[in-house]
């Protein structure tokens, strides 16, 4: 089944760094992209979705650092929502 779903074209390939062991990553995310070690304290990630949604759920939820490198749908899709988060944390006046 995960094979299949791997396979189906996906509208977004969001690649990211992240400051974490690929071990520990795989563990996390592997059901829904790809993992890669870069060195023994980082890895490549790849999650091929339809929904920028999805990716920024499971990227976030790492709570490792991480570096989005595209696309730029992505990109601008997880600014925006970092810029809700920390709106949504500020003391009203």
């Amino acid at each position: 089944m995960r094979t299949r779903i791997r396979a189906m074209p996906a509208r977004y390939p969001v690649r990211a760094t992240v400051g974490a062991p690929a071990e520990r990553v795989r563990k996390e995310i592997s059901h829904y992209g790809t993992v890669e070690p870069i060195d023994d304290t980082s890895c490549r990630v790849e999650i091929a979705t339809d929904s920028l949604g999805w990716a920024t759920f499971c990227i976030g939820a790492l709570e490792a650092p991480v570096v989005v490198h595209g696309p730029p749908e992505a990109i601008a899709y997880m600014r925006a929502r970092g810029r809700r988060l920390t709106a949504g944390t500020q003391e009203p006046p």
